[in-house]
Order: C-alpha cells, then sequence, then structure tokens
C-alpha cells in the first residue's frame, strides 16, 4: 500500500507539473505572433530547423511524443513546446497560424504532412519534406505547399535561388544563422574591388551571362559567396540579373552524385524537364531507378 502511494503520488506530482507546462505554453502562444511551427517525427530535419531559427525567432515544437518533447526542452531551453496531438483541429487553432511566419511539416510519410497542410488551410506559408513519391507532389502543390527534398544540400539551394527563389529565402531563415548563408548576386564592375571575398560565376556582357568570363567596365560579375552580415542591402537566396530562366523548363545537369541527383528531384518537383549529363554508369543507372527514363 505504501509502495502504491508513492508511486501514485510521483505520477499525479509529474502530471501536475507537465499541466503547468502546458498552461505556460498556451500563455505564450496567445501573445505569438511572426512565430514558426515545427510538426514531424524526422529528427534530422528538426535538429537543422531549430538550429537555425532557435536563436532568432520564437519556435514551436508540436508533437503528441512526451518523451521526445522532453529531449528537445533539455537540449534547447528556449524552444517553446505543445504536448498535443498536431493533426485535431483544436490544436491548429491554438497555434494560431495566421499570425505565424511559417510552418515545416516533417514527417516521414508523405501521407501526415498532406493530411496536416489540408487541414492548415493555406493559413500559413508551409514547407514540408517531401520523400520523392512523383504521386504525391501535384498534391503538395494543388494545397500550396512547397516541397523540398528531405536532405537540404547545395543542389537545392543552387536549383531554389534560380527557379523557387522565394523558397532558398524562406530556408534561409529556417536553416542557417546570419553569418553562414550563401548569396548569390549580381555585381557591377566598379564595384567588384569593394565587395570582398567571391568565387565568379559569370560576366554580364550585353545583357547576356558569359559562364567562366570576367567583368568589363560598364558590365558586372554573377558571383556566390558567404553573406557578410555586416552587409544589410544584400540580397540572399537570388540571382538578381534578369537574364536568368526564372520560368525556363528545360535544364542540363552536369554531375549524377549527390548534388546532382537533389536538383533532378527538385527539378522534377515543379514540373520542369532535365537531362542529366553523367560518364559513370553506374551513377547513370542510379539515377535512372530513381527517376525513370
Amino acid at each position: 500500500i505504501v509502495l502504491s502511494a508513492h508511486v501514485y503520488a510521483r505520477v499525479v506530482v509529474e502530471e501536475v507539473y507537465n499541466l503547468k507546462i502546458v498552461r505556460q505554453m498556451e500563455k505564450v502562444l496567445e501573445q505569438a505572433k511572426g512565430h514558426f511551427l515545427i510538426f514531424g517525427d524526422d529528427r534530422e530535419l528538426i535538429n537543422k530547423i531549430i538550429e537555425g531559427l532557435i536563436r532568432r525567432n520564437s519556435v514551436f515544437l508540436v508533437s503528441e511524443d512526451r518523451e521526445m518533447l522532453q529531449e528537445y526542452k533539455t537540449e534547447y531551453p528556449e524552444l517553446n513546446y505543445i504536448l498535443a496531438k498536431p493533426t485535431k483541429a483544436e490544436t491548429i487553432d491554438q497555434l494560431r497560424p495566421d499570425e505565424a511566419t511559417g510552418a515545416y511539416l516533417l514527417f516521414r510519410e508523405d501521407e501526415k504532412n498532406i493530411m496536416l497542410a489540408a487541414m492548415l488551410e493555406k493559413r500559413v506559408r508551409i514547407i514540408s519534406s517531401f520523400g520523392g513519391d512523383f504521386a504525391s507532389a501535384p498534391r503538395f502543390r494543388k494545397l500550396g505547399v512547397e516541397p523540398i527534398s528531405p536532405h537540404f544540400s547545395g543542389g537545392l539551394k543552387m536549383v531554389s535561388s534560380m527557379i523557387r527563389p522565394q523558397v532558398a529565402e524562406l530556408l534561409d531563415k529556417f536553416l542557417f544563422p546570419d553569418t553562414a548563408l550563401l548569396d548569390f548576386r549580381s555585381i557591377p564592375h566598379e564595384e567588384l574591388a569593394s565587395s570582398g571575398p567571391y568565387a565568379s560565376l559569370a560576366s554580364l556582357e550585353d545583357g547576356k551571362m558569359v559562364f567562366g568570363g570576367k567583368s568589363a567596365p560598364g558590365g558586372g560579375q554573377v558571383v556566390v559567396a558567404f553573406r557578410d552580415p555586416s552587409s544589410a542591402s544584400t540580397v540572399l537566396g537570388h540571382m538578381e540579373s534578369p537574364e536568368l530562366p526564372q520560368s525556363s523548363d528545360k535544364f542540363l545537369v552536369l554531375g549524377g552524385g549527390m548534388i546532382g541527383a537533389t536538383v533532378v528531384a527538385e527539378l522534377d518537383a515543379t514540373l520542369r524537364r532535365s537531362v542529366v549529363i553523367e560518364p559513370s554508369k553506374e551513377k547513370i543507372e542510379h539515377m535512372r531507378k530513381r527517376f525513370g527514363e
């Protein structure tokens, strides 16, 4: 009887404590604005998102997995978390999605992400992980969701900067601190000497890009660099030259490795066609198995 009483008391105390935490989170949510919402069970992706956001933004991790939430709270004391079933209508309303900056859906299964996106009813900007099932991509787009490769890499950054700059801009916010942002931009020839370290991609001559070329007076240079945090005028995730194929649906992908495959997956998700150039028969076969002919 004594042992049972002790166990019961501990359970009650824990539940009272957890209820107190829930009430605190609810009060924070009542005042939240410009916050980010994270749903899902893919810890690798959740870690990336939290690392990029937690120092600068109000972040709410929503899950019914008590153990996972407690682990994250221990590692990130400033993290807000909601212990609730994400797909309940009451939970969605409580999270105030209309006031949020963005929501990230990070379940391993596309179906869960699609269902939750439908419940959010376009009330917030949504980025969702995408398992690669071709049948799922149109359903994401129909709901107004940006589906991305589940393993964010340089390839996704490159292709999104060219064909979907709004995705790259939001992912910069989600995934990177201010000191580690890739910056694509066009620099006038006269400002190159004072622009700091960068890698040159192409010159701008008579409105055309010449890859590998050097700029001349009156022209410009398209470059890539890491963002200088002191430069407030830098536009992130954009190639600013109007000559870039912002609406093209035909792309050449030179290289069929990990980054090349990420590029092809992103092009496919946005209904664009690609031709892969790759000397390795093994890599070509891998691409064929993944994407078809």
